[in-house]
């Protein structure tokens, strides 16, 4: 039987609110052992929740913790990792800024605030790292990183001369963007930035209008939270002459990755980079089956996220592609076209999304023996 084993590669991605990735590979690992397959693991992120995991065990980096915020200005500690021979750090937004860090009755994108990122840079800077990685997926956030830039020391003020309040809607008073003071407290740290989706800052498909209703806006208070963050690119054009509002990834996390921009931070797509860690591409080429895992498969999954990548380096080499999802709004048509073969999602019709996330380690867990029994009995 041993001749016939067949590899399959397992690619999940994190399902928000739900499961982690190396948590998901530890459950289909655990299953797997009991099927004569040869299965490979890989824990992928794009930017989002996982990301310092996913790269921090790749690399073989240390971790530590450090003091931060959460998005409402509450204490908390966040991982980051670094390694000293490359003196590289690595963090996510999503360990301060996070949407999973508030109550679905916190979710206020008008006052949530990335203070609490820029505050986990600040201290990371006490390592003595000479390139800064963050992955700026999962944010609770809409305030184009301007908490971000004050906890670095940026000064933004009002027309009187005050700090604006933190947050989206405190953007709708700014008049000047003091930038130097935050720039020297990097004091020439390269700030790398992997960004999960593609969206330009502001418009109809901009990080307000697409994401604001995540994060806790209303429908009626889109065009109102996109006007918060069109004033203030208003400010940063007239400062600096330079236009970074439809830079892929720029409407990113709430618009985190204009905000960095205005820094000097060099944007990358998450998953690409993360891809080359692992050299992705040799291990589907060694596979006979390949396996993706993402919490929701949409229109966004073809847009940075880990799903549309794999499907094209599937397509490439010839591989079959199975994906497992906690929801998939794809056509059929649209399946066939990224060359998925099969589908198996958790949510069912009669389910609510809340009862689908609370129900995810189960599901999967059952999605996992019956995809193991069947390719057993095809061995």
């Amino acid at each position: 039987m041993s001749a016939s084993r067949k590899k399959i590669l397992f690619c999940p991605d994190s399902f928000k609110e739900s499961i982690t990735a190396l948590e998901i590979c530890s459950l289909a690992e655990h299953l797997g052992c009991n099927y004569p397959i040869e299965l490979t693991c890989l824990p992928l992120a794009d930017g989002g929740e996982g990301t310092t995991t996913t790269i921090a065990t790749a690399l073989q980096m240390n971790t530590h913790t450090v003091d931060a915020f959460d998005p409402l200005g509450r204490p908390i500690q966040a991982q980051i990792a670094y390694d000293a021979t490359s003196k590289l750090v690595v963090m996510e937004m999503a360990a301060a800024g996070g949407l999973g860090l508030l109550q679905p009755s916190e979710r206020n994108p008008f006052v949530t605030s990335t203070y609490g990122v820029g505050t986990m840079i600040r201290n990371a800077l006490s390592l003595g790292p000479k390139t800064i990685l963050i992955g700026i997926g999962g944010s609770g956030t809409n305030d184009g990183a301007s908490g971000l830039l004050m906890a670095l020391g940026a000064k933004f003020y009002d027309k009187k001369g005050n700090p604006v309040p933190l947050g989206a809607k405190g953007l709708l008073h700014l008049e000047h963007i003091d930038l130097t003071p935050a720039l020297g407290t990097l004091n020439g740290v390269e700030i790398k930035v992997a960004f999960d989706v593609l969206n330009p800052l502001l418009g109809e498909n901009g990080a307000s209008m697409i994401y604001g209703k995540q994060k806790g806006a209303g429908a009626d208070d889109l065009p109102a939270l996109d006007a918060c963050l069109a004033h203030y690119h208003s400010v940063v054009l007239r400062e600096q002459s330079v236009d970074y509002s439809c830079v892929p990834g720029a409407g990113a996390a709430g618009g985190m990755g204009y905000g960095l921009l205005t820094i000097g931070a060099k944007m990358h797509q998450g998953f690409p980079m993360i891809a080359d860690i692992y050299n992705i591409s040799s291990h589907i080429q060694q596979a006979d089956l390949v396996i993706a895992g993402e919490g929701a498969v949409d229109g966004q999954s073809l847009q940075g996220k880990p799903l549309g990548h794999l499907a094209t380096v599937c397509q490439s080499h010839n591989k079959p592609l199975w994906v497992v999802c906690g929801r998939c709004d794809l056509s059929l048509s649209e399946q066939k076209a990224l060359g998925i073969e099969r589908v198996f999602q958790i949510k069912q019709p009669s389910m609510s999304v809340a009862q689908a996330i609370a129900e995810t380690p189960n599901r999967l867990r059952d999605i996992f023996t019956g995809i193991f029994a069947e390719l057993d009995s095809l061995l």
